[in-house]
């Protein structure tokens, strides 16, 4: 049934498997971003009366959208759905259920523009497409 870690099971470890590249991405996604703006997410996003701090000596200010304190609440909302497709919900929804979050889609630009990870990415989106498309027309579980 649905609960907190009722789903983990030995016999459920295909499913996991199915969902680790969209739990992965999400889980980095939502570290870059906190590594960013730690301050902000440890108060989740609420004003402080405090003026904002330059960034330290050495170090640029960030200039990508995804990284913004405007992005806050769909990263805390976006760490919310991870936290619970992973620990709480059926697993085997979980890539439908995160792929409908904006926030993994900004994240996959910001890596795409800071030309890291490319590789990685067309990786993934190809494999996916392939594995999932094989899957699918012989009706094995995929998403």
């Amino acid at each position: 049934g649905v609960g907190l870690l009722s789903y983990y099971q030995l016999k459920q470890i295909p499913n996991f498997a199915l969902a680790m590249p969209i739990l992965v991405w999400s889980v980095c996604g939502i570290c870059c971003y906190s590594s960013a703006n730690w301050r902000g997410m440890l108060r989740l996003g609420t004003a402080s009366n405090n003026p904002p701090t330059a960034p330290p000596p050495g170090k640029k200010p960030s200039t990508h959208p995804y990284l913004s304190t405007r992005v806050m609440p769909y990263v805390l909302h976006w760490a919310f759905l991870t936290a619970v497709a992973a620990f709480v919900m059926h697993v085997q929804v979980a890539t439908r259920f995160l792929s409908a979050s904006p926030p993994l889609y900004w994240y996959a630009a910001h890596l795409w523009q800071q030309g890291r990870a490319r590789r990685i990415l067309v990786t993934h989106c190809i494999t996916f497409f392939i594995v999932g498309a094989i899957m699918h027309t012989n009706f094995l579980p995929w998403t």
